[in-house]
């Protein structure tokens, strides 16, 4: 059972290990320079190398990957530059919205599909449960 539960744990912190990267990639492959929308369209390039160095950009991707896998791993994830605010503090403004709208969505989803499973199973093979399964095929293929 320790084999297990040690492979498990492994391969969480592998997975971790990947999406810490592809985040970190993916958000200096955005388009856009966060520093232009910083400062404006009116920057210096004194003003640009100065927020560089004061944000890190002017190191090696290598080290600015140390540092911010330091600062998420201590939660903190920086200021929002549209925001001017820390992103903590807006995600977690946002949180209980989204929560809200989620538990709504289970809640619908279980109003209306436990029924249909219901009817489904009673009626197993008849015209009504593949008529509720082509239903819950066409749902689950449609994108979000």
């Amino acid at each position: 059972m320790f084999r297990f539960i040690a492979s498990r744990f492994a391969g969480m912190l592998i997975v971790l290990a990947i999406v810490a990267v592809l985040v970190f990639v993916l958000t200096r492959a955005a388009s856009g320079d966060p520093i232009s929308v910083l400062l404006g369209d009116q920057a210096t390039a004194a003003d640009i190398a100065r927020v560089q160095k004061e944000y890190g950009l002017d190191k090696p991707l290598p080290v600015q990957f140390g540092y911010w896998l330091r600062e998420v791993l201590q939660g903190n994830l920086g200021t929002s530059i549209f925001l001017q605010r820390p992103v903590t503090q807006a995600l977690w403004e946002r949180a209980e919205p989204t929560t809200l709208l989620a538990l709504m969505a289970v809640a619908i989803a279980a109003l209306i599909g436990v029924p249909c499973g219901i009817v489904s199973a009673v009626f197993r093979g008849r015209v009504v449960d593949q008529f509720f399964t082509g239903i819950a095929m066409l749902g689950a293929s449609i994108p979000s």
